[in-house]
């Protein structure tokens, strides 16, 4: 995984974007942006079978 970008550079990607953007929102947008790679990392990372999910799952009939 790359290294967290610091809110400097992380400033200087988002601008290229073109938004209007102030420093409460490049701050939130960092903080998402954080989160949103440790989610992809964890969903990278391999698992072992127990962590799957099972295969066959049971529907309850409607009443």
């Amino acid at each position: 995984m790359a290294p967290e970008p610091d809110l400097e550079e992380f400033a200087i990607l988002a601008r290229r974007t073109g938004l209007p953007l102030d420093g409460t929102d490049l701050s939130s947008l960092r903080d998402g942006y954080l989160k949103m790679q440790r989610i992809v990392g964890a969903l990278q990372r391999p698992q072992d079978m127990a962590t799957e999910p099972p295969l066959v799952f049971k529907v309850d009939p409607r009443p």
